[in-house]
């Protein structure tokens, strides 16, 4: 028997890795599974989406997702970061038996797979492009995304015309 929603607060939208399984659906909504969730109660009961396919180390997700209303699960769900740009704070060991370093503030991309362990994929810088491996170095628990700063990709509201000369 699953209890209410209402007993949970609202959570934020967002990447989200299962720790348990949802009373009724242990079969395909269980432990350890990658999922996005959207949380707009008192309009609409939670809904979870399942990873579809994964194009440039990036999730999409199912438009058909599966109503929460087990509030056990529903309060169990671990956060995750978003997907995308950071930098490290620290330096890094990873790899097997930890044989490789990443620098402090080497620039890497944040993906998952679908059990939700965080994979970093570090950028090869080669003159102004930066490149991304198709495979990434995994994480079996989260630990690592508290290493990790965002970058800022927002354009400045004021860029000047192309034309013009910026120092």
């Amino acid at each position: 028997m699953s209890i209410p929603t209402e007993r949970v607060p609202k959570r934020d939208c967002g990447l989200y890795r299962t720790t348990t399984g949802h009373s009724g659906h242990e079969d395909h909504l269980g432990p350890g599974l990658l999922v996005t969730l959207h949380d707009h109660r008192p309009e609409a009961e939670p809904v979870v989406h399942f990873p579809e396919a994964n194009v440039a180390n990036r999730w999409s997700f199912a438009r058909s997702g599966h109503p929460v209303d087990d509030a056990v699960f529903l309060a169990a769900l671990e956060p995750l970061r978003p997907e995308g740009l950071y930098l490290l704070r620290e330096h890094l060991h990873a790899g097997d038996e930890g044989k490789q370093t990443l620098p402090e503030r080497a620039l890497v991309m944040l993906g998952y797979n679908r059990s939700g362990e965080p994979i970093l994929f570090p950028a090869t810088l080669n003159g102004l492009t930066a490149t991304f491996p198709e495979r990434g170095l995994r994480f079996e628990t989260l630990d690592v995304l508290a290493r990790l700063d965002p970058v800022q990709t927002a354009a400045p509201e004021d860029a000047p015309p192309p034309d013009r000369l910026v120092h």
